[in-house]
């Protein structure tokens, strides 16, 4: 081929299967030629039988060595080969597949010798990567032993199969383009399988990677491929503190001569980051100038400065990055003056969002150690408090929970701050906790004790409450500043970066990492901050620092080498040495309860293994891979157990089966098993497969949409007994983050119920705006749903528990009794359907009963009515508070879903106190649920309640001519002295100033109520009417022949306008006019003028709530209907909706209807007690 020169190169297939190559055992050779050559370089002079000599290796510890002898012969066997090629074409490349991952002999001494014998500085070797054949969810490149091979002058290209990146892997959060992309920039190129011939789908893919790979190239190519590549240059500092976001920020940088590319990679998959790149690594000072080499837009600070110094670039450059995301920095250096165009400028100054930090006392008072037996510290974002009327102050707090109680432990609040906490640890004597907390930007390191109570308020006025309380200044407040006090302390107390802290095992001293010399390096001060001292010196990022038992070591990971691996120092910064060096990262070192041991996670091809090496050795060690069971994809957040047999990690699982869990392992790699796993959230069908076909569905356009979600494990800790593991996971069908403990030797796991952590919301009565003054309307129950004449005094939590009820024994069994909730209750939005959780493929929508639970504390209303507000429930709610039964509207039936409704609960609940409230929603139809905000709302007492009419001749008259009308189907009892009609049955249906219940239904779903009166109005003349009217039903007056007056507002509806129309006398109507609206439920005093013209046109003028004294007919609230001639009104008729009536105990739809010729004749008489703001007293 080389003479030919046709080609220019050579590919080799080596996979197993078709060369026959084995893994270590008995398909090594040990001929007398192979094992005799060996002994004869190492000096050995044993007698070894050929059967045992695989052995004997192993026990003397020679077997590495022995590998390595052996790739040499066969790189010496492949070298002659191609020194022969390469006279006849000096640049004649080579590559194989598979790739290797350099030194790791046991797996690929043969791969390696292959790629040392075909390989040659001007004739590099390609190494054709397998290792994402079969990858985690986020593609993750930066795995790879890329640097290693780099220090061998090869060529590594990445690649994957069409199946897997094209939806054999549905839970793959990078689309393919993306994949290909990120590829072949970071490393030397892209390859890919398929076994079938491509379509124009495939072909789309391959271009618009191209296309964005020529891109690239085109801007930055002279430092991609003649640049030196420098992993320590800069150092990123991720803004808020978390460490997997942070660990998930790459940085590279090229140098070529004076000039510098910095390659910045946000590889998180589902957030956006802010990233301070800071430049240690830049020796000169001078005058620089940053440019984003994509859009040749300069990096400013001072709000329009493009010229940076030495000392401005040490301290940073601020990027903003959206998910999966590149920036690529090009710094250059400047001699003289640089004009730069404002527009071409972007800001890159540190965003500053909260105020400086504040002081703290600088040391913890003694306390006791917490209670429990199985404590927990773990962290709750969301509101914290209330600045000013409404806004809510978001930040961070720390509780503690007993893991070894019941699901039902109570958590304990512990501190709060404005801004983020991470990586929370309880000391070893249980007084203290220790933790990072970062406001903008900068990470300090704070103690506080482990009992302490956090105390909330204004200025000078802390008392102990709850977080979620509006703390002294909340809504209703006119503004303010929202402090809080603590037994915090910052023991850092600078102005740099320290994060990561961990205890010593005595309690003492405290490891942790900052950025304060330049780089990311390992510190230990004494636990209350004094005497710190920096341990490591090197370039890069050291990190992840964990104590040996004894307190004189510290291991952790460093990148000094390229990659990742583990390093031990002395504690006192001396006998620093690299125990773990293996290609690919190594990470999170932990040791043994009796430090002879410690355990890491290492790359292990694709996958992700658990790895012990001896912590005594000086030098770099194997250790022993305890999870090669290629059962686990990825593995993580490893810990051991105290008796020291056991270690715990959490897992996940790709391609042909997806999923997550916590598992444990024995130390000697037996007795590995699930503790519990859980499956992928699968929002769209498909990504099955069979063998390496898929079968279809939504996955197969490879762009990496609504990929399959794993379920989250972390935070794991063992309890000190070793008998349960804790964790954290948002396996809960709500999505939301608990605690759970499971027995190691099998069984359950329990949730631990009180600690819910969606956005702050716990599963403890929710205090609701304390100081009882109204609140402004928000967007999640907008001005214009609220009914007429309400304010809003708090909103309920978003979050409520829920069950399914679907054989509906909810009501039998008493779910709505007060009671501790545990599984099966879970954590459900009150914002959305419930078939966000309970839909599946084959059953999107659940239809029954479902169950909402919350304990709310609402605050008393100063005498005010008080309702509960859904902001859409589908379709019928019931509702209980502290097992007491409120109401239903189950008799509107499908009606109802998407409209809101509120329900009075004045009265009916214990203000100031915790109140259990449960719905039970039932759904027949499609998607169901509580699915839009819940809010309490309050409104003045009306002028109509407990108000009467006096009895007499002078204001009532003619009020005795009215008689029961002969065609109705009731016949009405009038006492002396009352106006309380009644039908046959003796229930009440227009009452004198009562409200009452309406009883069942008499004929159909309408409750017709007729009377008629004669000799009292003129044709010509003006009629007054007033009823107390509550949307329910109609009110017709009826005049001459078919002329009438109809109001109404639909009997079934949710919220609607009252509305009027006319027909006249000849049966003609004129238009509907629609006036005030009157909700579902609210009772509305209506004034009603009737200006009666002969032979003419009438004109109806409707007042809602009028002044009583002289009510002003043209006033806003008042609307007119004319036009039709209906006649002098003789009749009343009342049709109430009988079947609809759900609020036991607000009465028919129409009471106190009078009907006189001046307004004194109609208008009530008001108590002094009822007169509100508004209204005149008569």
């Amino acid at each position: 081929m080389a003479r030919s020169g046709v080609v220019d190169g050579c590919h080799l297939d080596y996979e197993m299967v078709v060369s026959g190559f084995s893994e270590l055992g008995d398909d090594i050779c040990y001929c007398d030629d192979c094992f005799g050559k060996y002994a004869q370089q190492t000096g050995s002079s044993e007698q070894v039988v050929r059967d045992r000599r695989y052995e004997w290796l192993q026990e003397q510890g020679r077997l590495r060595n022995y590998l390595a002898h052996q790739r040499d012969r066969l790189s010496a066997v492949y070298r002659r080969g191609a020194e022969r090629v390469w006279a006849i074409k000096p640049d004649f490349v080579f590559g194989a597949y598979p790739g290797f991952m350099p030194g790791e002999f046991e797996d690929f001494w043969r791969f390696e010798g292959v790629a040392l014998g075909l390989h040659s500085p001007t004739a590099p070797f390609f190494v054709v990567d397998q290792m994402h054949y079969e990858m985690n969810h986020t593609a993750p490149w930066w795995n790879t032993g890329y640097a290693r091979v780099r220090k061998l002058g090869m060529k590594l290209i990445l690649g994957s199969w069409a199946g897997g990146i094209l939806g054999g892997q549905p839970e793959l959060d990078v689309s393919a383009v993306q994949w290909i992309y990120d590829a072949a920039i970071t490393h030397d190129g892209f390859w890919i399988w398929t076994s079938r011939k491509w379509g124009p789908q495939d072909y789309a893919i391959h271009r618009t990677a191209t296309r964005r790979i020529r891109a690239t190239e085109g801007k930055v190519g002279d430092f991609l491929f003649k640049g030196m590549q420098d992993n320590t240059f800069v150092t990123a500092v991720e803004q808020s503190g978390d460490p997997v976001l942070g660990r998930n920020v790459m940085a590279r940088t090229y140098h070529r001569g004076k000039h510098h590319l910095v390659h910045i990679n946000n590889v998180n998959t589902d957030r956006s980051v802010s990233v301070l790149i800071r430049f240690p690594g830049l020796k000169s000072d001078g005058a620089w100038t940053v440019l984003d080499a994509m859009t040749d837009l300069y990096y400013a600070h001072g709000l329009r400065e493009a010229i940076w110094s030495g000392e401005n670039l040490k301290q940073g450059v601020l990027l903003t990055m959206e998910k999966r995301s590149e920036a690529w920095l090009r710094l250059d250096p400047q001699t003289g003056s640089v004009n730069v165009d404002r527009l071409r400028m972007v800001a890159a100054d540190v965003i500053t969002g909260h105020p400086d930090r504040r002081a703290t006392a600088r040391s913890l008072p003694a306390d006791e150690p917490v209670s429990g037996e199985f404590p927990l510290v773990f962290l709750r974002n969301g509101p914290i408090g209330y600045q000013g009327r409404e806004q809510p102050v978001l930040g961070t707090s720390i509780f503690s929970v007993d893991a070894g109680g019941e699901s039902d432990s109570e958590d304990s609040h512990v501190f709060a701050i404005k801004g983020d906490c991470w990586s929370p640890s309880l000391s070893p004597d249980r007084t203290k906790v220790v933790f990072s907390a970062y406001v903008n930007g900068r990470g300090q390191i704070y103690t506080v004790s482990a009992n302490a109570t956090v105390l909330t308020g204004g200025p000078g006025g802390e008392t102990m409450s709850k977080p979620y309380w509006k703390n002294g200044i909340g809504p209703g407040g006119s503004g303010g500043t929202f402090t809080f006090k603590t037994s915090g302390v910052n023991i850092s107390d600078n102005d740099f970066c320290d994060r990561s802290p961990v205890w010593s095992s005595d309690g003492d001293r405290i490891a942790f990492v900052s950025d304060r010399d330049g780089d990311w390096e390992i510190y230990v001060m004494n636990a209350d901050g004094r005497d710190g001292r920096r341990l490591t010196r090197s370039p890069g990022a050291d990190r992840a620092p964990a104590w040996s038992p004894d307190g004189r070591h510290i291991a952790f990971e460093s990148d000094r080498g390229g990659d990742f691996d583990i390093y031990v120092i002395g504690s006192d910064g001396s006998d620093e040495r690299v125990l773990v060096d293996r290609a690919g990262n190594d990470l999170e070192p932990c040791w043994s309860p009796d430090g002879d041991t410690i355990a890491c996670i290492v790359q292990n091809r694709g996958r992700r293994d658990v790895l012990a090496v001896d912590a005594q050795n000086v030098v770099p060690v194997r250790g022993k891979a305890l999870t090669r069971a290629d059962r686990f994809m990825n593995v993580s957040g490893i810990r051991w157990s105290p008796d020291g047999k056991w270690i715990a990690g959490t897992f996940e699982k790709h391609l042909h089966e997806v999923g997550s869990g916590c598992f444990v392992v024995r130390t000697d790699g037996t007795g590995l098993d699930e503790l519990v796993t859980a499956p992928p959230l699968k929002p769209h069908p498909g990504g099955e497969l069979r063998g390496h076909q898929l079968i279809g569905g939504w996955y197969l356009n490879g762009d990496a949409s609504d990929p399959f979600i794993l379920r989250t494990f972390k935070d794991l800790s063992w309890s000190p007994d070793g008998q349960t593991v804790a964790f954290r996971s948002n396996m809960d069908p709500s999505g939301y983050d608990f605690f759970y403990n499971v027995p190691v030797g099998g069984g359950e796991a329990t949730r631990l119920d009180h600690t819910l952590s969606p956005m702050g919301i716990k599963n403890e009565p929710t205090p609701l705006n304390p100081d009882g003054g109204p609140q402004e309307t928000r967007e999640t129950v907008p001005a214009q749903q609220l009914p007429t004449g309400m304010d809003l005094f708090a909103h309920a939590p978003e979050f409520w528990m829920f069950r399914t009820d679907p054989h509906r024994i909810g009501e039998t069994e008493k779910w709505f009794a007060p009671s501790p909730k545990r599984s099966p209750w879970n954590a459900v939005s009150t914002h959305d359907f419930w078939d966000k959780i309970l839909g599946t493929k084959e059953e999107p929508h659940y239809t029954g009963d479902g169950w909402y639970a919350v304990d709310l504390v609402i605050p008393p209303a100063q005498g005010k009515k008080v309702w509960l507000h859904f902001g859409a429930v589908d379709e019928n709610y019931t509702l209980w508070i502290n097992g007491s039964y409120i109401g239903d509207n189950l008799a509107a039936g499908t009606s109802m879903g998407d409209r809101p409704v509120s329900v009075e609960i004045t009265d009916q609940y214990n203000e100031g106190q915790p109140n259990h409230v449960v719905v039970r929603v039932r759904n027949t139809l499609s998607a169901g649920g509580i699915w839009k905000p819940v809010a309490v709302l309050i409104a003045a007492p009306t002028f109509y309640e407990d108000f009467g009419y006096a009895v007499g001749a002078t204001n009532l008259t003619g009020q005795g001519h009215w008689v029961a009308d002969p065609v109705g189907h009731a016949s009405f009892n009038v006492p002396t002295g009352s106006f309380a009609y009644t039908d046959g049955n003796a229930r009440t249906l227009v009452t004198s100033g009562n409200r009452t219940d309406g009883g069942p239904a008499r004929s159909g779903n309408q409750r017709p109520l007729n009377a008629t009166t004669t000799g009292l109005f003129g044709v010509t003349q003006t009629i007054y009417a007033s009823v107390l009217w509550q949307n329910l039903g109609n009110l017709i007056l009826k005049g001459s022949g078919a002329g009438r007056l109809n109001i109404s507002a639909g009997a079934n509806s949710a919220s609607a306008a009252l509305r009027a129309s006319l027909v006249d006398i000849d049966g003609s109507s004129s238009e509907t006019v629609y006036g005030t609206a009157a909700p579902y439920g609210t009772p509305v005093f209506l004034g009603i003028r009737i200006d009666n013209v002969a032979d003419g046109t009438e004109t109806v003028t409707i007042a809602v709530n009028p002044d009583l004294s002289s009510p002003d007919w043209t006033a806003a609230g008042t609307w007119s209907v004319s036009g039709k001639d209906i006649g002098a009104p003789t009749l009343v008729e009342v049709n109430t909706m009988g079947d609809q009536i759900s609020f036991k105990g607000h009465g028919l739809g129409i009471d106190e209807i009078r009907i006189g010729v001046t307004w004194a004749d109609v208008a009530p008489i008001v108590p002094e007690s009822r007169i509100v703001p508004g209204q005149t007293a008569k």
